[in-house]
């Protein structure tokens, strides 16, 4: 068994969100590294079903063509961990809507403090859906 196999058979006991920093730190990978290369989902079973997975937030359209063409950016965000203090661990960025290019940050915030990030992407997506013409209906 490899060092990368350990890193995939590690199991976080909850405890602490600094867990994950300490892992990952003692593995000499950035916070960020650990979770894209190794847990892209994070800790789901830390994390309420109805916050679980990848939320989508509001796409930032662009009028006009900017630099590489971009026409505008999804924002995405995921809980990647609650501990048992009630700090949380968060993934959030945005992709690119024609290249699919994509940037994330990790945030640590609180456990309410994440469910308002899911709760404020998801009335975004909601408010930009209502806002949108709706297509035409042929007639006839």
């Amino acid at each position: 068994m490899g060092p990368e196999d350990e890193i995939y058979e590690w199991l976080w006991d909850g405890k602490s969100i600094d867990g994950i920093k300490e892992f990952a730190s003692e593995r000499k990978l950035s916070l960020i590294d650990l979770v894209e290369s190794y847990f892209p989902g994070g800790w789901q079973e830390t994390v309420p079903n109805d916050l679980q997975g990848l939320i989508k937030g509001a796409v930032d359209e662009r009028r006009s063509q900017g630099q590489y063409g971009a026409k505008g950016y999804q924002h995405l965000m995921q809980i990647l961990a609650i501990d048992a203090q009630g700090e949380a661990l968060v993934q959030a960025g945005v992709i690119c809507i024609d290249t699919g290019a994509e940037g994330y940050e990790l945030v640590e915030t609180t456990k309410d403090g994440a469910i308002e990030m899911v709760e404020q992407y998801r009335a975004a997506l909601a408010l930009a859906g209502a806002n949108r013409p709706g297509k035409p209906i042929k007639m006839g």
